[in-house]
């Protein structure tokens, strides 16, 4: 198994388990690396150390789950991405 292919099981599981509590010594296992190398390889590949990309990808993950079809805004409702700045642009333009 090459190096990327290593990061890209522990990347899935992040998201399939992102509102459980992720320790890294199971997504080295995951991996089939040591944790100190499993560290320096995701920082290295992900371009961010472990324990951030897991509060940033859940930061994100919270932030979709609940967004409403309308909100009420100024007593009229409008589309959400108005006035939710941090919507991805893909989102701003649906």
């Amino acid at each position: 198994m090459h190096a990327w292919e290593a990061i890209q099981k522990t990347l899935n599981h992040i998201e399939e388990n992102i509102s459980e509590d992720i320790q890294i010594d199971e997504l080295a296992e995951i991996a089939a690396l040591s944790v100190f190398y499993f560290q320096r390889l995701f920082s290295r590949l992900v371009k961010k150390p472990v324990r951030e990309y897991i509060k940033q990808h859940f930061a994100c993950s919270t932030k979709f789950r609940y967004i409403p079809d309308k909100i009420r805004c100024c007593n009229k409702i409008v589309a959400p991405t108005q006035h939710m700045p941090w919507l991805p642009h893909a989102l701003h333009n649906a």
